[in-house]
């Protein structure tokens, strides 16, 4: 078995060096597993790339790819699973944000579940708590589901990964799509939830803007399509 971390990067060198370790010193309790880091710098303005090239010069497992232009999430790292090679899909966030206990769930489990989906057990301010879930209680009443988090990073089968990525949504939002399509495709008994607590490390709030707002919209009307398809073809 493959697994291909997937990364996207703007302008976060520091920490993604951080990630690298963290990735790497996990992967050191599961030898068993075939592994490749797949990085798409968004166009970053730092030093990532030459620092990068240093890194990776005897490390064949890390690729690095870079766009010609600032793309967004959404593209990279939907980039990076289409470059990547493995059976299974993790995203892992440039920032270093998951903790390596909680790596070592998603590898401890993949073996018995097509699916691992975290939810967030949220540390953040009063105001990004109350925006997750009230994104949340939204997305459960037009999907019918009840999911706890949709924006969760995380793993499961690439190829899924790449098919049920919505093909309007570029926005920050386009996760919580593929998050509930996967978990409609796969039986309850393939999927494993699980808490993390993230360390975030940005301070300040960037929920509210017009373009997540515009993201959110096109997410409930994906998730509504997705259903009605999915009732008309029963």
């Amino acid at each position: 078995m493959k697994i291909t971390f997937g990364i996207a990067t703007y302008n976060n060198i520091n920490n993604l060096i951080l990630t690298l370790n963290s990735i790497q010193k996990v992967m050191k309790s599961y030898q068993k597993y075939k592994y490749e880091i797949v990085i798409v710098d968004d166009n970053s303005m730092d030093k990532t790339e030459e620092k990068l090239k240093k890194i990776k010069k005897n490390k064949k497992y890390i690729k690095y790819y870079k766009n010609n232009s600032n793309l967004g999430f959404r593209h990279s790292i939907l980039k990076a699973a289409k470059k990547g090679k493995g059976t299974y899909f993790k995203i892992i966030h440039s920032s270093n944000i998951e903790n390596i206990k909680d790596l070592k769930v998603y590898l401890s489990k993949i073996k018995d579940y097509e699916l691992i989906m975290p939810y967030l057990i949220d540390k953040r301010n009063y105001f990004r708590k109350f925006i997750s879930k009230f994104c949340t209680v939204i997305l459960n009443f037009f999907s019918g589901k009840n999911l706890k988090y949709y924006q969760s990073p995380i793993m499961c089968n690439r190829r899924k990964f790449i098919y049920f990525s919505p093909k309007m949504n570029a926005g920050s939002f386009f996760l919580a799509s593929i998050n509930f399509k996967l978990k409609n495709f796969y039986n309850k008994s393939q999927v494993y939830e699980f808490g993390i607590k993230p360390k975030f490390k940005k301070k300040g709030s960037t929920a509210i803007s017009f373009t997540n707002l515009i993201s959110f919209i096109f997410t409930i009307i994906d998730v509504l399509y997705f259903r009605i398809k999915n009732y008309w073809n029963k």
